[in-house]
This record gives structure tokens, sequence and C-alpha cells, in this order.
């Protein structure tokens, strides 16, 4: 227990500073963008921090998610998959006519969010069961 409180900590440092140094980066590296990048990729410059965003929360889900392989729980992925895929549906069906290209980005970016949130949320609930048995 001790070693998997330890790996959430490692993971949720590496996290934080990965969404720091996107930001940053990010921040630094726009204008310079918009002067390097053809005119009909400047739109897709404007949606990068979300996706990147959205990138970390997906990596954070395969840290969390390695209890769940090593218990062979594939039913918690399958879940996960059709609980995210469904919320993305819906996102994308109102946030798309509102917002456009912006909403489905965004849509993204939540549903990696919500995918890493169940994941850490199975993985809790599977490391207290080990626990609750030893």
């Amino acid at each position: 227990q001790m070693t998997e409180k330890n790996n959430h900590r490692v993971m949720y440092f590496f996290m934080a500073s990965l969404m720091v140094v996107i930001t940053l980066g990010y921040m630094i590296t726009e204008p310079l963008l918009h002067c390097i990048v053809p005119d009909r990729y400047a739109l897709a410059i404007d949606y990068g921090l979300f996706v990147l965003v959205g990138y970390v929360f997906l990596i954070g889900s395969y840290f969390v998610s390695t209890l769940i392989q090593f218990q062979r729980k594939q039913w918690i992925f399958i879940v996960v998959f059709v609980v995210t895929l469904a919320l993305n549906i819906v996102m994308s069906f109102c946030l798309v006519p509102i917002c456009g290209l912006r909403g489905l980005v965004l849509c993204c970016a939540i549903t990696y969010c919500v995918h890493f949130v169940l994941l850490a949320w199975f993985n809790r609930r599977e490391l207290a069961k080990i626990v609750a048995q030893h």
C-alpha cells in the first residue's frame, strides 16, 4: 500500500509538472508559432493547449491503470471506455453546434480528464480490496 501511495505521489507530481511546463511552453511559443505556421493551420494553434492538457490526463490514466491491468480486470476498462465514449458523444452534440471546433477540442480534453478520474477511482477501490484481504 505504501508503494502505491508513493507511486501516486510521483504520478501527481509528474502530471502537475507537465501541466506547468506545457502551459508555460505554450505561452512562450504561441506567438512564434503564429509566425512560423502557414495561415491555413494557424487556427489549430489556438487549440493546442487544450489538446496537450488532455494528453496529460491520458498519460495519468496509464499510471493509474497498472494495478487494474495487473489484477486482470478488463471489465473495468470496458466500463470506463463506454462511459467516456458516451460522454464524448453527448458533449460533442451539445458543444460543437455552439462552440464549433473549440467545443470539439474541449470535449476531448474533458473526456480524457473523466477517463483519468474514473480509472483513478477504480484503482483506489481495487487497492482497498487488496488491503482488506491482508
